[in-house]
């Protein structure tokens, strides 16, 4: 774009075209044939003087005319000539010039501009800013008139340079947010060297915030009491910045630091209001002019919110009216607060020496009265009531902070009490003691009378200092032992100074008496004494005793350990021993009780003799005797035990009895003499035996145990029997193996054969012996077709003897052999019997037992191939993984094992094969063909669509098929699913070749449900629906007399049938149209 602005001239300037073309071997005229087509020889090229303009201009009309004196001249056309014979190419135009302007483009004449530019494009409140104006030429008639503001006003414009730059002042209007504002221009109020302009000229856009922030401030809790804060709401506008503590005035109370959240529209913080305040009426005040929005503008003026405060806690006064207090009085109390009050009860209330009592208030909760009732038994001489005040509140809520104190007052409610003390707690025959009796204060009108006195009698009381302590004699009565005795005083008939009296009674301390001489008695814990028997002897005294010892003691026939005490000297024990080898009925201990002394003193008197007690101390003794000293098996001796006098307590527990057992022993003469039968332990060889008895275990009338242990002579026993162990060669025997079994016995033996021994699953050979009898041999042959475990030969040891003609007992076993002479047998089972494409199966081979050495060589497999087969279960079975031939229909198929390549765990191979069941397979996948019946098609034209399997297919639909450029229609079948047709349509406005239909064959299944595979494409076919256009071409578009022009119809494509007759032509003729390419007419 070329844009002229001011005053210019464009003068004296020459533009010449170029040359034209040569004329060409082509020609343009055939004088034979003169309507042929040809070509001329180039035509010159266009000269302008001034400007050629194939874009846009912008020129005013001054400077336009300014264009003069300039010379555009054409350049010389081609020169044509003969060419050949027959042929002449004509001359090349040669067009004019053109002196000023040549205009291929957009001219835009009168063309007057102008900027507007704002110094500053963001304003707010309080600010100005300078707007310059720049013309493209010096311009008059201009003023602020002319121009059109937003949300502004601007000062007159002056220029400084002749008209073209103007300036003014723009003043932005007052609590305006806009950010799209422009000023524009007129300019058709503008005169450019006397023409007015056109259009208008705007400047950018530039944005005006002249709105101040104002604010709302909310106090959440507008009535505050102690103890309390409240969250403050400071609610603008417009976001601003710069908010602190010190845009803030706060009445009776501080703020926490303000914050806001979102992004400064609304801030925050904590009211505390301010202790010991009561007032109704406070302000929270924001200074605005503290504060600015995101265009700088500060806020003005100010908010205030306004709250109560009630933070003074209650305070009281308590008067006590009667401030002289005796038992069973009470006095008003008065409570009286600085204001109403609530929660006050008596628990506010510290009365230490009484208690409170109905409390309660007449005014309101000001004044409170209650009755004071001081506690009985107290002596108080500045007493006081305190209150909590921290448990009221004020009708705000308010709870009081300190304690308040009572006027003191005196309590006087204590009774006389008193302690009894006897000056000696324990009394003996002869002694008395002083009994003081001292009261808590001085009392009167106390006497004997108020006096109960135990086990014994006390003289008149009296007292020296006053009536405060009193003493009496006390004699306890004779002959009386009572550890528990107390003098009890009736404290009600005494008085203190008060004339309080006392109450209840007072108990002296307890005090013995004991008037009594000790006495005691002497026991025995056996009064039938044997040898190594001892015997306790207890000595109970009446009372705990002292000075006692065995000096004070006579004896007879034995000894006795030194007496001693447990108790304190009550009871006192000590050990008889009797004298050995005794025997005597009557025996005593005597004591004298002069040399003992109780705990008082007092000594006993006369002597005590114990119970008489027997003595034997003579202990029994045995011979043993057998009636046979040589045993064999089956022998048995009586056994003869005689003792030097009558025992009891004799079991076969206290004999010892060696390789032997012994009948329970009995005697016929009352335990003199005692027999027993005795048979020797089988299968032993001892020329060493005796029977010992414990002669502890036997006791004589007496009781005496024996002592020591006497032995029976030695005697002999032989009750051996020959035993026997059985082995085998082989103990794991299959089909084929043979092992030799051994019996060998502890001796030599005769009379064995094998109808002595019993085999399992086997036959054994005639036992024979080469060492005289001890060894015995004989061949196991197993029986065939046999599995099992556990077999044993086992022996019966009876029909054997030894050389001293004993015979052996029981049966003895060989150790356990295995026969396994069973040959491993399968059975081979296909999962699925019948097999399509794509498919596997598992196939399970199933052992009678477990195999080893079995793999895929001992198996053939029919269509198709087997994973290696493998096993989970130790060789029981066996599993693989069947996969079919591909494309193959075969429905007889097996799977064939040779049983001979597998071996069990014994190593018995299999024999012959096993076969599965039979399976089929159809791996065959459908295949297609697809044909149309029209190959070539153009609009209007429709072609058949066959689709012809390879078999008959379901599942088959249009959506199976990709279309290229056309449709097709629903695809059926009338021939149960092999043959399928359908009619294809093109698309219109089409020009295509090397079109095919896809078939996805996945999409179809045979009969067997084979899917097939792949895609089928059909031959290729062209569509051709495009309607061909043209268009037409003058070549010299201004004809003067005496000119022709070629004129060129071009076809988008190559066409058929068109003649002069197809067109229309206006002020002219037109030569025969003709067509060397089948696209391109030319004719003049």
């Amino acid at each position: 774009m070329l844009t002229i602005i001011g005053r210019s001239s464009i003068t004296d300037n020459a533009g010449a075209g170029g040359g034209g073309a040569a004329g060409g071997s082509t020609y343009i005229y055939d004088m034979y044939e003169p309507d042929a087509p040809g070509y001329a020889a180039g035509a010159g090229g266009l000269g302008v003087g001034a400007i050629w303009n194939a874009g846009t201009l912008n020129i005013n009309t001054t400077s336009y005319a300014s264009m003069t004196g300039n010379d555009g001249a054409g350049g010389n056309g081609g020169k044509g000539g003969v060419i050949a014979e027959r042929y002449v190419a004509l001359d090349g135009a040669t067009p004019a010039g053109v002196d000023t302007l040549h205009n291929l483009g957009t001219l835009n004449l009168d063309y007057a501009r102008a900027t507007i530019a704002l110094a500053d494009s963001s304003l707010q409140a309080g600010q100005t800013t300078q707007v310059t104006l720049t013309f493209s030429e010096a311009v008059t008639g201009f003023d602020s008139s002319d121009l059109v503001l937003a949300n502004g006003t601007l000062g007159p414009v002056s220029s400084t340079d002749g008209g073209i730059t103007w300036t003014a002042t723009f003043t932005p209007s007052v609590n305006i947010e806009d950010t799209s504002n422009v000023i524009t221009l007129d300019l058709a109020k503008v005169l450019f060297d006397g023409t007015a302009g056109t259009g208008s000229a705007s400047s950018g856009n530039y944005t005006v915030d002249t709105l101040r922030p104002t604010a709302a401030i909310t106090v959440a809790d507008a009535d505050l009491k102690t103890g309390e804060t409240t969250r403050v709401t400071f609610a603008f506008n417009e976001a601003v910045s710069d908010l602190t503590l010190a845009d803030l005035t706060v009445q009776n109370g501080t703020l926490s630091a303000v914050s806001s959240s979102d992004g400064g529209l609304t801030w925050t913080a904590t009211f505390t209001p301010a202790a010991n305040v009561q007032t109704a009426a406070n302000l929270i005040t924001l200074n605005k002019p503290g504060v600015l929005d995101a265009a700088g503008n500060t806020g003005v003026g100010s908010s205030t919110a306004s709250y109560a405060i009630d933070t003074l806690a209650p305070t009281a006064t308590i008067a006590v009216i009667d401030t002289a207090l005796k038992r069973g009085q009470a006095t008003t109390v008065t409570i009286t607060f600085s204001e109403a009050v609530t929660d006050f009860d008596v628990t506010d209330l510290l009365a230490p020496d009484g208690s409170v009592s109905g409390l309660g208030s007449a005014d309101g909760g000001t004044t409170w009265t209650a009755s004071y009732t001081p506690t009985n038994d107290v002596i108080a001489v500045a007493s006081t009531l305190v209150l909590n005040t921290a448990h009221v509140r004020d009708l705000a809520g308010n709870i009081g902070s300190a304690s308040v104190t009572s006027n003191s007052f005196s309590i006087d409610s204590l009774r006389p009490i008193a302690s009894i003390v006897m000056a000696d707690s324990v009394l003996s025959v002869g002694e008395s003691s002083t009994v003081t009796i001292t009261f808590s204060e001085a009392v009167s009108g106390f006497s004997n009378d108020d006096l109960t006195v135990e086990n014994g009698t006390l003289s008149a009381v009296s007292s020296a200092n006053g009536g405060l302590t009193w003493t009496a004699t006390f004699t306890p009565t004779v002959d009386l032992l009572d550890a528990s005795n107390v003098i009890s005083l009736t404290n009600a008939g005494v008085s203190d100074a008060a004339g309080n009296t006392g109450s209840g009674s007072t108990v002296s301390n307890t005090y013995v008496i004991d008037t009594l001489r000790p006495t005691a008695s002497i026991a025995m814990s056996d009064l039938a004494l044997k040898a190594g028997d001892s015997a306790t002897v207890t000595i109970t005294f009446s009372e705990a005793v002292s000075g006692f010892s065995n000096d004070d003691l006579t004896v007879e026939n034995g000894t006795l350990s030194a007496v001693s005490s447990s108790d304190g000297g009550l009871t006192w024990t000590a050990t008889f021993t009797p004298a050995v080898d005794l025997l005597d009925a009557s025996n005593v201990i005597s004591l004298d009780n002069a040399g003992v002394l109780d705990a008082v003193g007092n000594a006993g008197s006369g002597s005590t003799a114990s119970t008489t007690y027997v003595i034997d101390t003579r202990r029994p003794t045995a011979t043993i005797a057998m009636s046979d000293l040589a045993l064999t098996a089956g022998d048995t001796a009586t056994v003869t035990i005689i003792f030097s006098e009558a025992v009891s307590g004799l079991s076969n527990d206290d004999l010892t009895v060696e390789n032997g057992t012994l009948s329970a022993v009995s005697s016929g003469d009352g335990g003199l003499t005692w027999t027993a039968t005795f048979t020797p332990a089988v299968d032993l060889l001892d020329a060493s035996n005796v029977i010992s008895l414990n002669t502890a275990g036997v006791l004589d009338t007496a009781g005496n145990a024996g002592s020591g242990t006497t032995a029976s002579m030695p005697y002999l026993i032989d009750t051996v029997r020959p035993t026997a162990s059985i082995t085998m060669s082989d103990r794991a025997l299959k089909v084929g193996d043979t092992a030799t079994v051994t019996i060998t016995f502890s001796e030599a033996v005769s009379g064995f054969s094998n109808a002595d021994l019993s085999v399992a699953n086997g036959t054994l050979g005639t036992m024979t012996s080469g060492d005289g009898g001890s060894t015995w041999t004989a061949d196991f042959t197993p029986d065939t077709n046999i599995e099992a475990t556990g077999n044993v030969i086992t022996l019966a040891n009876s029909g054997v003897v030894n050389a001293t003609g004993n015979a052996g007992a029981g049966t003895t076993d060989s150790a356990s052999y295995s026969v396994d002479t069973l040959a491993p047998t399968a059975t081979i089972v296909m999962r699925d019997s019948a097999l399509i494409a794509g498919e596997t199966s598992r196939v399970t081979l199933t052992f009678s037992e477990a195999v080893s050495d079995f793999s895929n060589d001992d198996l053939s497999v029919e269509s198709g191939t087997l994973s290696a087969v493998s096993s989970s279960d130790g060789g029981l079975t066996w599993t693989a993984t069947f996969t079919p031939t591909a494309d193959l229909l075969d429905a007889s198929n097996v799977i064939s094992l040779n049983n001979a390549g597998v071996l069990d765990a014994a190593g018995n191979a299999g024999s012959g094969t096993t076969d599965s069941d039979r399976y089929a397979i159809d791996t065959v996948r459908p295949t297609a063909s697809i044909t149309m019946s029209d190959r070539a098609l153009k609009i209007g034209d429709t072609a058949t669509v066959t689709i012809t399997f390879s078999e008959a297919v379901s599942g088959f639909s249009n959506a199976d098929l990709s279309v290229a450029n056309g449709t097709l229609g629903t695809a059926t079948s009338g021939d149960g699913g092999i043959t399928w047709t359908a009619d294809f349509t093109p698309n219109t406005n089409i020009e295509a070749t090397g079109n095919v239909i896809t078939l996805a064959n996945t999409g179809v299944l045979n009969a067997t449900g084979n899917a097939g595979t792949g895609t089928t494409g059909s031959p290729s076919y062209s569509i051709d629906t495009r309607v061909p256009t043209a268009t037409i071409v003058m070549a010299d578009n201004a004809l003067v007399v005496g000119e022709t022009s070629r004129v060129t119809i071009t076809f988008s494509e190559a066409v058929s049938g068109f003649t002069n007759a197809d067109l229309s032509v206006v002020n002219g003729t037109l030569s025969a149209v003709a067509s060397t390419d089948g696209r391109h007419h030319h004719f003049q």
